[in-house]
């Protein structure tokens, strides 16, 4: 892969999935730290990625439907081992929230003012802190109990290419893969002929 700003591009992605610079430098005979930054399909991908950590990526995997430029995830190898990290980064999400009530909604007479008993909070603080929350993450309100919330990302799993079965973009949603065993023998066609840590570009949905 050539190019400044593509490069650019991946390594602010991986910082958001991660929270780690791409090339961070890392003392491999450290053990791997506990945090839990990540999941795993079994717990020693997790341990072998943290390991790895310091090392860039040979292949990130883009989305490629309809030329979707999204990542949904990375492929990393120590020459016995390939395991992949696939990424959980949601879109815009349209999502029910519970509209605001009052004390006389609730059946008290007009003027009660409920508090919460261990903090002393009325239910309108509740609820002015609660929507104060929601409008932070929200871009619209639909109607009086949906809206539609800013995209998130969630935790990225640590697989072998062998149980990768869909893809999660932020652009397409969850997407099931219509081959996944056709997908891993060309991943690791693809692998065969690709330098380590090149971070060469390898679309999931090829032709799509």
């Amino acid at each position: 892969m050539t190019g400044g700003d593509d490069e650019e591009e991946m390594a602010e992605v991986y910082r958001k999935i991660t929270g780690r610079e791409l090339s961070a430098p890392r003392d491999v005979t450290a053990p791997p730290p506990a945090d839990d930054d990540l999941s795993a399909y079994f717990p020693w991908h997790a341990d072998w990625w943290r390991a790895h950590e310091s090392a860039d990526p040979t292949l990130m995997l883009v989305c490629g439907i309809d030329r979707c430029p999204e990542y949904v995830g990375e492929v990393k190898s120590d020459g016995d081992n390939v395991i992949a990290l696939m990424y959980s980064r949601f879109g815009d999400r349209t999502v029910p929230f519970t509209p605001r009530i009052s004390a006389e909604s609730l059946g008290f007479p007009p003027g009660t003012v409920l508090r919460n008993a261990k903090t002393g909070e009325t239910l309108a603080q509740q609820q002015q802190r609660r929507f104060d929350e929601l409008d932070a993450e929200t871009l619209r309100y639909v109607g009086d109990s949906t809206r539609v919330a800013k995209h998130y990302t969630a935790k990225p799993t640590a697989m072998p290419l062998e149980v990768i079965g869909h893809v999660l973009c932020p652009h397409h949603g969850v997407v099931d893969l219509p081959d996944p065993d056709a997908l891993v023998a060309n991943l690791r066609a693809f692998l065969a002929e690709t330098r380590h840590a090149s971070r060469r570009r390898y679309l999931m949905f090829r032709g799509s």
